[in-house]
């Protein structure tokens, strides 16, 4: 568990273990349902995903080959957010890409997926990444301000095809833990 404070009541960051594969799925395809225009990624194409996929996602954070943290109220996953590092130019460089974040729709604005993201920003200076980046759909306006917010800065711009079919603008960000 990664300990905080200013968290609303009962609300906890934590880590799972690679056997709690089934919690992380069962959240991470509600997310691709719900919203498909926030990832990469396909609903179908994970949802057919076997139970290796899952668990191996999980062995890697728990190994430090990547890193994936969870919001957790009243025994139920509410949020999640992951980084990985894409290759060994990202290895030798100490870049790493936040990638899959969610917050379940009833619980944004409340400062959840800040305290994520604070967690996260702290496994990754802890592990040596010094610059961190990720994109993000230019019509997701909460992330985009919180990720403004914490220090992140627009880069690029670029059309992608999101999980959604539809071709959106995503911008390309930047935040340096040095």
């Amino acid at each position: 568990m990664v300990p905080n404070s200013s968290l609303p009541a009962s609300v906890e960051i934590v880590t799972l273990p690679s056997s709690a594969w089934e919690l992380y799925k069962t959240l991470r395809l509600l997310s691709l349902k719900e919203s498909p225009q926030a990832f990469a990624t396909r609903y179908d194409d994970e949802a057919s995903a076997p139970d290796s996929f899952w668990q191996d996602r999980l062995q890697a954070a728990a190994d430090g080959r990547s890193w994936t943290i969870f919001a957790k109220l009243n025994n139920q996953l509410i949020g999640m957010m992951s980084a990985y590092q894409r290759d060994d130019a990202d290895r030798t460089n100490r870049i790493a890409e936040v990638v899959g974040v969610y917050l379940v729709p009833r619980f944004r604005g409340q400062g959840i997926s800040g305290q994520l993201l604070d967690a996260l920003l702290g496994q990754l200076k802890k592990s040596g990444i010094v610059t961190v980046r990720l994109s993000v759909n230019e019509d997701q306006l909460a992330a985009i301000n919180l990720y403004f917010n914490k220090g992140f800065q627009l880069k690029s711009k670029e059309h992608v095809i999101l999980g959604d079919g539809q071709d959106h603008l995503v911008l390309l960000m930047e935040k340096s833990l040095a």
